[in-house]
């Protein structure tokens, strides 16, 4: 709504001076619409046991909870294949980043700096085989590794500034993040990432359903009651997760429909700046339906078709600063 209402403004403001546009215009010229393509981190295969427990734990939800009989006869048949050196359906992270760099699009790869609740993830950040993940994803693959604040980020006063300082320990040079299972308030997120020194958060949406959480189809700093200023990060919204795509019960059977729509409600009204997350387990069939995987692919060629820039969090960050900078909205800034 808060799109709809600033296009009516807009073509009210042109029509009293013709030299203005009618609609929004993209900061980047040659770039019309931009889609923010990101990867929470919850899951690495540190050892074959691990992936036995976790595919049997899929199989009791995609049986008990999602219904899905078939799903779960095949999970629980790739548990006990593993333990025997067949290939784990879980190890994707990497698999993903590289098909994502042959089609020439970028991510944001968010990973958990520390491990103090059961609902984080199972490795550990200073482990040798997460750190050469994270380096390749870097390197070879010219992704984005930023921070998956820990479902426990946000209790202390400078939990999310220390996780951040962990990975610019290790070598990397996080500008944003996302908060594990969304758990937030807003005063706490504000505080946390103006203390953290973040650029930008992706953390405002909905679990379960696509759309607009913060009634934006658009990239915003947020306000800050306590200051009475913006924030001085920008907010990109999520507006679409695998997860949500369970619930799209859609005759395309696999619920793009349901998710295209909100994509082409962000063409409509702006030039994007909106987020879309699947998590590397969400390809090959190992935690959800095979159809999941297969739906962000289907994204993907849509918007290629439409000409969308699918791109990193960082690298939208990079693009549009400057853009709300000049307005006075965000801090003058040089990003890394």
């Amino acid at each position: 709504y808060a799109a709809v209402a600033m296009r009516f403004l807009q073509s009210a403001i042109a029509r009293g001076n013709p030299r203005c546009s009618l609609g929004p215009r993209s900061p980047v010229q040659s770039q019309h619409h931009f889609v923010v393509n990101t990867h929470d981190v919850d899951f690495l295969p540190m050892r074959r046991r691990d992936s036995c427990y976790r595919l049997t734990k899929n199989a009791a939800l995609s049986l008990l909870q999602y219904k899905s009989p078939k799903t779960a006869g095949t999970q629980a048949m790739r548990a006990v294949a593993i333990t025997f050196g067949a290939r784990d359906p879980l190890d994707q992270v990497l698999r993903l980043a590289h098909e994502e760099h042959k089609q020439g699009v970028t991510a944001s790869y968010y990973f958990l700096p520390r491990k103090s609740h059961r609902r984080d993830g199972n490795y550990s950040i200073d482990d040798p085989t997460t750190v050469a993940v994270m380096k390749t994803l870097r390197e070879s693959e010219e992704m984005e590794v930023g921070v998956h604040g820990s479902y426990c980020s946000l209790d202390e006063p400078d939990g999310l500034a220390a996780e951040f300082d962990r990975l610019r320990e290790l070598g990397f040079n996080p500008m944003g993040s996302r908060q594990h299972w969304l758990r937030f308030t807003i005063p706490q997120l504000l505080r946390a990432l103006k203390c953290a020194g973040a650029a930008y958060d992706c953390s405002i949406a909905w679990p379960d359903e696509p759309g607009f959480r913060a009634g934006t189809c658009f990239a915003f700093p947020p306000y800050d009651f306590e200051r009475e200023a913006s924030a001085g990060f920008l907010e990109i919204p999520l507006v679409i997760m695998d997860r949500a795509l369970l619930n799209s019960k859609t005759e395309d059977g696999d619920g793009v429909a349901a998710v295209s729509e909100v994509l082409a409600a962000t063409r409509r009204y702006g030039w994007g700046g909106v987020s879309v997350l699947w998590h590397p387990t969400a390809f090959g069939g190992g935690q959800y339906p095979r159809h999941l995987g297969d739906a962000f692919w289907n994204l993907l060629d849509e918007g290629r078709e439409r000409s969308e820039t699918w791109l990193s969090a960082a690298s939208f960050t990079r693009e549009v600063w400057q853009r709300y900078a000049d307005a006075g909205l965000l801090p003058a800034r040089r990003l890394q």
